[in-house]
């Protein structure tokens, strides 16, 4: 936790330079995860933001942070105690944030002390109500004590912050930061529910847009870093869920309120990297084992907080070891169970979606005689496809073969290792990309498609009328697109050829609401006429697609031939606006009802 007190604070700090007009150095990426460290590509650590000028300054002009979260946070402040001044920037206990004791879980500066004291902009003074334990709601888990995110807002920060004046606090100078999911997470695991999940975070969004009534109008919100991934590796399945839903926090509350900067950061990301590829991290590269604890920082004799920086990657949970007192171990001496962790969170990871067409790369379209019926507006990658697990399948077969099998659990366990995204264009032309794709297998346990709307309408033709009086010409795109899929495999414009057909367990197309209005806005009701005004809203797209895979499924006349293909290859199909769910098919039992 020391290490990510160390560079989650320093990557946070970067992140917000650029906004006053300073460049990131190039270490502020996180490398996807590779076996050699010069194979490494660097991702951002940033998942997803959106900056707003009237109320965000920059990092510089940030004065006070309202820090809440569990112990990764917490560092016993008592906001009757003494409050944050020059002296003790974060008010109670005293500590200097340099020496010992530091009154955190760990024994040592955690990343709250680390991004107030030393890397930062600006003089700053943070209010650090975190609690050691705290979920976002105790109510929901049927927990007794109330160390939650419900209890440090209206017990903690309302009696004493919600008055702006008291502490000087403005909606332009103030950060919100929020850290939980762990305790939550762990919870949902242990009793195997994700539904835990959809409720802590659907309720977590009430309680963000509850300090966005108190005038909060910059927030920092963090991913659920991996958990136990040694002695329970398959809890990566709920803690993926977990940050799933938190993507779709960030794009409900960012697009309902157009006044506020947020930002979610990766720290899922950095943990992993850490563990798996020390080396790419400067203040980690000494590390040698990753996989115990250190007793000499576990009690806490460490002489100062340079020391941590270049030394000290320890959390209790991760099993971080120091490497000055290790004899024997090296990397590659990495235990089987760390190594089917990192496995796991790797498989489980995906690529940053392109945030445009332009950003997308190279597009590639079918040849003449193997176009398919209105499938111009259909842009294909035009590189070839390389999966995600290839680096590691090609390490070695000792690795090669563990990676496969941690495939296979993951699939029995119905997790997420394939993802696309589609981006519709102004209602027209539709760009695909592969965020994940594992080693390609003909049976795939889930595929999840994210359907992204960008663009504008004003008077351009849309792809959502037309068809020759069969389905509109988008719904043409979107069934060529599943028909290359299962009869050609991922590479979509790849010649037929035997083995590479696909089925596939269950089909999960989610419509996602951008983080802000397009420029004409949502059009009004269900037109889809070209000289209307807006753009067509991402409920009503969900609708719209409903619709006409209805329509596929009863084997219209003009869709016969798709249908007969889906009901072979495909189990369930699932539509979804922001991770909700509006409409799942189970096909087999469908089949005779919809055929007759």
């Amino acid at each position: 936790m020391l290490a990510f007190g160390v560079f989650t604070s320093m990557s946070l700090a970067l992140w917000f330079l650029p906004q006053v007009g300073q460049a990131a150095p190039s270490w502020f990426t996180r490398a996807q995860l590779r076996h050699r460290a010069e194979e490494a590509r660097p991702r951002p650590l940033v998942i997803r933001s959106v900056i707003c000028d009237k109320t965000w300054q920059g990092f510089r002009g940030v004065e006070k942070i309202f820090s809440f979260g569990d112990s990764y946070t917490d560092s016993g402040f008592n906001p009757d105690g003494a409050p944050p001044n020059d002296a003790h920037p974060l008010g109670n206990p005293p500590t200097n944030s340099s020496t010992p004791p530091f009154h955190t879980f760990t024994n040592g500066p955690n990343w709250i002390q680390y991004l107030t004291s030393k890397y930062n902009e600006s003089q700053i003074k943070t209010y650090n109500l975190a609690m050691a334990g705290a979920t976002v709601n105790t109510t929901i888990l049927g927990i007794p004590h109330k160390k939650d995110l419900v209890h440090q807002i209206s017990d903690r920060f309302a009696p004493k912050y919600a008055n702006k004046e008291m502490v000087g606090w403005t909606s332009s100078n103030a950060l919100f930061s929020l850290f939980f999911g762990i305790n939550d997470v762990n919870l949902s695991w242990h009793k195997q529910d994700l539904k835990i999940n959809e409720a802590v975070v659907n309720n977590y969004l009430t309680l963000v847009d509850s300090l966005y009534q108190y005038g909060a109008r910059s927030f920092l919100l963090h991913t659920v870093p991996p958990i136990n991934p040694v002695t329970k590796p398959t809890e990566a399945h709920a803690v993926n869920d977990f940050n799933y839903r938190m993507a779709r926090l960030f794009a409900s509350f960012t697009s309902k309120h157009t006044d506020v900067s947020m930002l979610l950061f990766d720290t899922h990301s950095v943990f992993s990297q850490a563990m798996a590829q020390p080396s790419v991290w400067p203040q980690t590269a000494d590390l040698k084992d990753t996989t115990r604890n250190c007793e000499v920082y576990r009690d806490g004799h460490v002489p100062s907080m340079d020391h941590y920086d270049l030394r000290y990657v320890t959390d209790r949970s991760m099993g971080f070891h120091d490497p000055d007192h290790d004899r024997t171990l090296g990397g590659e001496n990495l235990t089987r169970e760390l190594r089917d962790s990192v496995y796991q969170s790797f498989l489980l990871s995906s690529r940053v979606p392109p945030e445009s067409p332009e950003h997308s790369g190279a597009r590639k379209y079918p040849s003449a005689e193997d176009q398919d019926l209105f499938e111009y507006h259909n842009h294909y990658p035009a590189d070839g496809l390389k999966s995600t697990d290839a680096s590691l399948l090609l390490t070695c077969r000792q690795i090669g073969k563990e990676v496969k099998e941690a495939m296979i659990r993951l699939s029995n366990s119905n997790c997420s290792l394939y993802k696309l995204d589609l981006m519709l264009l102004d209602e027209r032309e539709l760009y695909i990309n592969w965020l994940a794709y594992p080693h390609s297998k003909p049976r795939i346990s889930r595929l999840d498609v994210d359907f992204r709307l960008l663009g504008d309408v004003k008077g351009k033709k849309t792809t959502l009328k037309g068809g020759f009086d069969g389905p509109p010409v988008l719904i043409w795109g979107l069934f060529t697109l599943i028909e290359r899929f299962l009869l050609r495999g991922p590479h979509f414009l790849a010649p037929r050829q035997q083995g590479r057909d696909s089925w596939i367990e269950e089909l999960s197309v989610n419509v996602l609401t951008p983080p802000s209005p397009p420029l004409g806005g949502y059009a009004d009701g269900k037109t889809y006429k070209r000289d209307r005004k807006g753009h067509i809203s991402p409920a009503e797209m969900v609708r719209f697609l409903i619709s006409h895979m209805e329509d596929l499924l009863r084997r219209s006349k003009h869709t016969a031939s798709y249908a007969r293909l889906v009901f072979e290859r495909i189990k369930r199909m699932t539509f979804s606006l922001d991770g909700v769910e509006r409409k799942r098919w189970d096909l087999a039992t469908l089949e005779p009802e919809y055929t007759g």
